[in-house]
């Protein structure tokens, strides 16, 4: 009579050249959410940042993006590739848009991210009386 376990020789290689590439997409997909989570929080501080300074008293368009620029470039290339970055200040409002690639992970896929940020704009005023 054959021992049982002799038929099952081999099943574990068998088992794991299945399983294997399964995880292995699985853990990509994880490393490439965390890229995009990470690239939208850099997008929404530069575009935050842009507001702030086009937002004061005497600020401009060029300032919020100058200002938007250098906290990008402080903060590294890697997080949003092909940045572009849109000001637009009224006499009342102020908005920043931030739009960007992430590096991507997951092959053929290059997924954007868009980062917005508004407020009012700054202005003295008299006290009322």
């Amino acid at each position: 009579m054959r021992d049982p376990r002799v038929r099952d020789r081999g099943a574990a290689s068998s088992e794991i050249a299945v399983v294997m590439p399964l995880l292995l997409l699985m853990l990509m997909g994880i490393v490439q959410v965390s890229l995009i989570v990470h690239a939208h929080h850099v997008a929404q501080a530069v575009a935050a940042q842009a507001v702030d300074a086009a937002r004061a008293q005497g600020g401009t368009n060029a300032q919020g993006r100058a200002d938007a620029q250098a906290l990008l470039a402080s903060l590294g290339t890697g997080a949003l590739g092909r940045p572009q970055i849109t000001v637009r200040r009224t006499a009342t409002t102020v908005t920043a848009q931030v739009v960007g690639d992430v590096s991507g992970v997951v092959p053929f896929w290059t997924p954007q991210v868009i980062g917005y940020a508004a407020g009012p704009v700054e202005r003295l005023t008299q006290p009322a009386r």
